[in-house]
């Protein structure tokens, strides 16, 4: 749930590179990344304890990355500088699970090149300077052709994001979805320290919003909603549920600190996430349900999942206990 570099090292004339000492149980996970200038970046995550209990050394094979190029222009043609480039990959066909490479921009000439892609399905995004993307083409690496992406210049409608009582929500997180050439494109943004925000759109100015911010419940238009030009779009969130409590080890009752807490929704997606402080305290706010699932998971205990029912309006207090499964001392 959360990530951390814990070292980072380079490998040997003879590819070999040995992990210091770790400590590990059952359910820690590690993740790797290896990257090389000339072959497209591996990442992989695994449970430690599968790996290497029996030292065994694990081999990583890299695949040679491709180079993909091309250009940026308009619609009339003409060469676009300095137009953020979005390139993501996948190496299976499940457009879903996609990554996403570092974001590049058009030189003066509108030319752009991402070096080492790992062979797969890759497709673009991008916006800058008011131009859109007006093409959703996926293309199969490695691609030996000159990729070609037109932009469109796009118009700015307002969105302001506000309380209850008018007052403008700071870095609220926005995603709107529209149909562009029966294309469902989606955009991200985040309001200013007033509530305004900038939406960059085509003609289509009928789009989905979803509004995010942790303090808040969630707001989703589900439907069409209309931008119009003269005014700025005013969404009004409410406060979200909040719960908070204690998690302690079930057979000494001392607090766990740096347990991870994460409120699910479906499909396995995590809605929102905490962690405990050093003293075991958490707290989750801008629940949207009153009803919902909480995992709980720290590196000495096993993961339990609650539901939790939350009173509207009220404080929710809710402490937890886990069971510690490497000894029955302090977990920490």
């Amino acid at each position: 749930t959360s990530e951390k570099i814990i070292y980072s090292y380079i490998t040997k004339k003879d590819g070999q590179a040995e992990l210091p000492n770790i400590k590990f149980n059952t359910f820690n996970q590690l993740k790797l990344i290896i990257t090389h200038q000339a072959f497209a970046e591996k990442s992989l995550s695994f449970y430690l304890i599968n790996r290497f209990s029996h030292n065994k050394p694990l081999i990583i094979v890299l695949v040679k990355g491709f180079s993909v190029k091309g250009i940026v222009r308009d619609a009339d043609g003409n060469f676009l500088e300095g137009v953020d480039i979005h390139l993501k990959y996948t190496e299976n066909d499940y457009f879903n699970s996609m990554k996403e490479l570092p974001v590049i921009q058009s030189r003066k000439n509108g030319e752009f090149e991402f070096a080492h892609v790992v062979p797969g399905k890759i497709c673009f995004s991008g916006n800058g300077k008011g131009f859109l993307l007006i093409e959703s083409r996926k293309y199969i690496v490695p691609y030996k052709e000159e990729i070609v992406l037109v932009f469109q210049k796009g118009r700015e409608h307002t969105l302001k994001v506000t309380d209850i009582e008018g007052m403008g929500i700071a870095k609220a997180s926005i995603i709107y979805f529209y149909d562009f050439d029966n294309n469902i494109v989606s955009k991200k943004a985040e309001t200013d320290e007033k509530g305004f925000v900038s939406l960059l759109l085509t003609k289509e100015r009928n789009i989905r919003l979803i509004v995010l911010h942790p303090d808040f419940k969630k707001y989703d238009s589900h439907e069409i909603y209309n931008l119009h030009d003269t005014e700025p779009a005013v969404i009004v969130l409410v406060k979200g549920n909040v719960l908070r409590g204690k998690v302690t080890d079930k057979a000494t009752g001392r607090p766990i600190p740096n347990a991870n807490l994460n409120v699910n929704g479906v499909s396995g997606y995590i809605l929102q996430s905490s962690k405990t402080d050093s003293l075991g305290l958490y707290e989750l706010k801008g629940l949207s349900d009153s009803k919902c699932s909480i995992s709980i998971e720290c590196s000495s205990c096993k993961m339990e999942v609650y539901q939790v029912t939350l009173e509207e309006g009220k404080e929710n207090i809710k402490n937890f206990e886990l069971e510690n499964v490497l000894f029955n001392g302090p977990p920490f």
